[in-house]
């Protein structure tokens, strides 16, 4: 039964007083949930029931993982993947403390979820009682406000809770979207209420006219540049405007650059898209922006328009020497990014999705379709100058000769054609795969790019597969990264879900040696280890009748890569890979704080 249907029907109790548990689920049904990832507590049971005695009729489905924090990044997976509000439920005390660094992701990374997290008896609070911790105290700085609006709820009062719910998810999903937190005391989910439902809310509508001047502008910029380039964030793929952004890169014959949340927003194989920027991106892309030697570093972008992204520095680098040749518009629907990293020449507090559409009808107004001939020629200079690359001989200090780069771009040409949603942890492979598993599509790729939470990718790849079961989900991870979430490979087994997982072994943290490296006479202190064998961690899961549960294999040569990739690929469960791999530096690399003269490729 649909969630609909189900708000309709002669349910028991639903003219009835009823518990407000049953309450907030008959008000998630009507904000269109339709999964549930959490861990089970005391403070929470009541919510927990109301699952299992309600969730079928509301067609809610209960995914409970093996912690906290992996129930967020599942919840984080399946927003991310859907472009829907993912929910999270747990328990009070350390449940809701475990659950506030997915939070800080999803806040980071503009991903709207819902954390619902039981509390103590009203009662109680304040008084140190058993679970207790003042957590919508933490949470408040890491949850999304929308005016003034809070981020984070404490419910007391049974009554307040369908018009809270309501609140929170509009807030969640509306404008940029983020997180949001409820917390309901135990004591507020048993009392008797009338059942009240509150029907979601339209998102605001935007009036574009208001900035048509400034669009005029936008437009003008480009008719007058020589060198312009487009840069464009996760807003790209938030507002739902890959279309828009393709149709005007097309007409226009503009290179795009993409920041590491904006990845998918622009197809990956496309002419026009010079990958990634910043820290870890391609040089050419970097040179386009900035300049490159070529010329003296006087041959950047002349006009960069940048969408949906908020100049972090690991794009930036010394934001004073960012793009210094260009002029600089900046789109963004959240006013507080205007000028907040870099200073801007104009900004432009309006919608991705609206901004695209808009300037696209004026450019065609004014048949204005340049080309662009002499950039582009240049930026194939840079193309042929500076390509990325790798090493493919010989075999590190630990013995392993398989390059990290090969194992991810193979996994690319042989899954392509399925168009995979991919998931990574967090280190030097998810910058690899950034660079050489080109996604084509929007809501493919999903990583954490703001906070950086190694383990991200296992329980991201849960929710992905949770809200797409029959796609391809792949994980693709770094062995410490796979290591902070590995029991979710539980998860996995108890609801056979098909993910595959390869997890790239390089015997350490890779980019935090890499840093010792440079920065510190490569002392190695806490960045070494001999793992274990993943592969056969991985065969102690059993599915209900004592059977393998999950297919696994190690590699340690290059010559068996392709091959045990295609069987990961084929096979029909979930499936974990271990590749012994090279350790090496990830390159290019532009120094944190650096400028592209500072570049290392």
């Amino acid at each position: 039964m649909n969630n609909a249907n189900a708000l309709e029907t002669g349910l028991p109790g639903l003219e009835d007083k009823l518990k407000g548990a049953d309450i907030l689920m008959r008000n998630l049904a009507a904000q269109g949930v339709d999964c549930i990832f959490g861990y089970t507590g005391g403070a929470s049971l009541e919510i927990f029931d109301a699952i299992g005695r309600l969730g079928p009729h509301y067609g809610i489905r209960l995914i409970d993982t093996a912690k906290e924090d992996g129930a967020g990044f599942a919840a984080q997976g399946y927003a991310r993947a859907t472009g829907k509000v993912g929910v999270v439920l747990t328990t009070s005390g350390p449940g809701a403390t475990n659950a506030l660094t997915p939070l800080t992701d999803a806040s980071l990374d503009s991903i709207p979820i819902v954390l619902i997290s039981g509390q103590v008896p009203g009662h109680l609070l304040g008084k140190n009682a058993f679970q207790e911790a003042p957590v919508t105290d933490m949470s408040r700085p890491v949850t999304r406000r929308r005016c003034r609006r809070e981020g984070s709820f404490l419910v007391k009062d049974i009554g307040e809770l369908p018009n809270i719910l309501e609140e929170a998810f509009y807030v969640a999903r509306s404008g940029r979207p983020g997180p949001v937190h409820i917390d309901i005391t135990k004591d507020a989910q048993q009392k008797m209420d009338i059942s009240r439902v509150v029907q979601p809310r339209a998102n605001p509508q935007y009036q574009p006219e208001l900035f048509e001047l400034q669009i005029d502008n936008a437009l003008r910029y480009l008719k007058s540049a020589e060198r312009p380039i487009l840069y464009v964030g996760g807003g790209i793929i938030s507002s739902g405007a890959s279309k828009e952004l393709l149709e005007l890169a097309e007409y226009m014959n503009i290179p795009v650059t993409t920041t590491l949340m904006g990845l998918g927003g622009f197809p990956g194989s496309h002419k026009n898209n010079l990958g990634m920027l910043g820290m870890h991106g391609t040089a050419y892309s970097n040179f386009a922006v900035n300049g490159s030697p070529l010329n003296d570093y006087l041959d950047g972008a002349d006009v960069k328009i940048g969408i949906g992204a908020r100049y972090d520095d690991r794009v930036t680098g010394n934001p004073k020497e960012f793009a210094k040749h260009a002029t600089k518009i900046q789109v963004d629907i959240d006013s507080w990014e205007n000028g907040k990293n870099v200073r801007v020449d104009d900004f432009i507090g309006l919608d991705a999705k609206e901004f695209l559409h808009r300037l696209l009808i004026k450019a065609k107004s004014e048949n204005h379709n340049r080309g662009y001939d002499s950039w582009w020629q240049h930026i194939g200079l840079l193309k042929e100058k500076f390509p990325l690359g790798y090493d493919a001989n010989g075999k590190d200090e630990y013995g392993s000769e398989i390059p990290n780069q090969y194992a991810i771009k193979r996994l690319f040409e042989l899954t392509r054609d399925r168009n995979p949603i991919v998931t990574t942890g967090v280190g030097q492979h998810q910058m690899w795969a950034a660079q050489y598993f080109l996604v084509d599509r929007p809501r493919k790729f999903l990583t954490s790019g703001g906070l950086g939470t190694m383990g991200f990718g296992l329980p991201a790849a849960i929710g992905a597969q949770a809200a797409f079961p029959d796609e391809m989900v792949i994980d693709i991870d770094g062995d410490r990264s796979f290591w902070m979430t590995a029991n979710e490979l539980e998860t996995i087994t108890r609801f056979n879900l098909p993910v595959k997982v390869l997890v790239l072994d390089n015997s350490g943290h890779g980019m935090v040696r890499q840093w010792q490296d440079g920065v510190y006479g490569s002392r190695y202190v806490a960045t070494e280890v001999r793992n274990i064998n993943f592969a056969k961690y991985a065969e102690l899961f059993e599915d209900a009748n004592g059977n393998k549960a999950i297919g696994s294999e190690r590699v340690r040569r290059v010559k068996d890569v392709e091959c045990a990739l295609s069987r990961m690929i084929n096979h029909k469960g979930p499936y974990l890979l271990h590749v012994d791999t090279k350790y090496e530096k990830c390159l290019p690399f532009i120094k944190s704080g650096g400028t592209i003269r500072d570049i290392k490729m």
